[in-house]
């Protein structure tokens, strides 16, 4: 009873509702979801000069791994018959966009603020990416743009070819209000963006808004994350996403019930790719 096109439409808004997946983290889709070790290269060889005829010193790099699993997030969603008869919209793609949605902010949170314990690991979370502290001040003042300046680069210029920021609403506020140089009249370093669908920039690099990271009220807040996601986090898709229906669930309520479950992790692949600003009053 599902359409083709319902899949696509789905994960498409599923992407589109977690800003780590929409900043191009890598996305690992695997059939089934047993545990998957991922290999980690904690420091890189280095080479060095040698004289002629001279040994050749040893630059070997550290590697590790880390294990990635596969946790459920699912709801349900029921409508009545009479919704399903009269109806003169497409139904069916209202719920794969709704439902896409609805998996892509649960796992989308996930990826943000877990804690990596029994859950995935955010980027903001517990177990997440190193911290760089802003410059002291108050926090109703916001971010400041040597902050902006200072995240950037506590990130190697191989990083941040590709690099994004992910930070929330409020924040976003504060940030389009930043300009270069001088507060009154320098170029605002918020860009819209030149073509429909492309991410807005920020100092040169697109920026992407989501509601799960933290909203930036106390000292030590991490409200601003910057990074090259495609090198520093996996996710995991196991299994895709499932929607099944049924009409015997909620039968003597006369409603068709539609299941969407999912089975999603995340993982710190790259421990140098990202930094997260935190305030510091």
């Amino acid at each position: 009873v599902v359409p083709t096109g319902f899949y696509d439409t789905l994960f498409e808004a599923m992407v589109e509702a977690s800003s780590v997946m929409a900043a191009n983290a890598t996305i690992l889709n695997t059939a089934s979801g047993e545990n998957i070790q991922l290999p980690l290269t904690s420091t890189f060889p280095a080479a060095a000069q040698v004289a002629e005829a001279s040994a050749i010193g040893a630059s070997d790099p550290s590697f590790g791994q880390t294990t990635i699993g596969a946790y459920k997030f699912a709801f349900l969603a029921q409508v009545s018959s009479e919704l399903l008869d009269d109806n003169n919209v497409n139904l069916v793609e209202f719920l794969g966009r709704r439902g896409g949605e609805a998996i892509g902010n649960g796992i989308g949170a996930a990826f943000v603020t877990g804690s990596g314990s029994n859950t995935p690991t955010g980027i903001a979370g517990a177990a997440g990416f190193a911290t760089v502290a802003s410059a002291a001040g108050s926090v109703a003042a916001g971010f400041t743009y040597n902050d902006i300046l200072t995240l950037q680069h506590s990130i190697t210029r191989p990083y941040r070819v590709g690099a994004a920021f992910i930070c929330n609403d409020s924040v976003t506020l504060q940030l389009r209000k930043l300009r270069e140089f001088d507060a009154g009249t320098g170029q605002y370093l918020w860009q819209p963006a030149m073509t429909l669908g492309a991410p807005e920039t920020l100092a040169g690099n697109p920026i992407y808004t989501d509601p799960a990271m933290p909203t930036a009220t106390t000292n030590g807040t991490k409200g601003l994350a910057f990074g090259n996601w495609a090198r520093g986090m996996a996710i995991r898709i196991a299994g895709g996403v499932r929607v099944e229906l049924s009409t015997e669930y909620a039968f003597n309520t006369d409603l068709t019930t539609w299941r969407f479950v999912t089975r999603a992790d995340s993982r710190i692949v790259d421990t140098n790719a990202a930094r997260v600003l935190t305030y510091t009053t």
